[in-house]
């Protein structure tokens, strides 16, 4: 899914998310890698992230590290982020389908 940095107000895709020790909140936070614009990765919490409201992105050159293919919304991911969040394939497959 390409998505807005609230706080840089950029355009980037998730490639690859999970938890982050949070020690003044003495807890841990959702926190995503995105590939952004600029070919740049940043780690952001989930609270700074929007759905970007025009789903384009010119990062072709690099963008085939992480997937295979951008499909309606969302970019389709390649074998090794499949095998890696194999939930999150399920999850695309099915907000495809209630697309069609």
């Amino acid at each position: 899914m390409i998505v807005r940095i609230v706080t840089l107000n950029m355009k980037g895709v998730i490639i690859k998310w999970g938890m982050k020790l949070n020690l003044r909140a003495k807890g841990s936070i959702l926190c995503y890698t995105i590939l952004c614009e600029n070919k740049k990765t940043y780690c952001v919490p989930e609270r700074d992230l929007r759905q970007a409201d025009v789903p384009v992105m010119n990062t072709d050159d690099i963008i085939g590290i992480y997937f295979s293919k951008f499909k309606g919304t969302c970019y389709m991911p390649n074998e090794m982020l499949a095998n890696e969040y194999p939930d999150d394939v399920l999850y695309l497959l099915r907000h495809m389908n209630n697309e069609l």
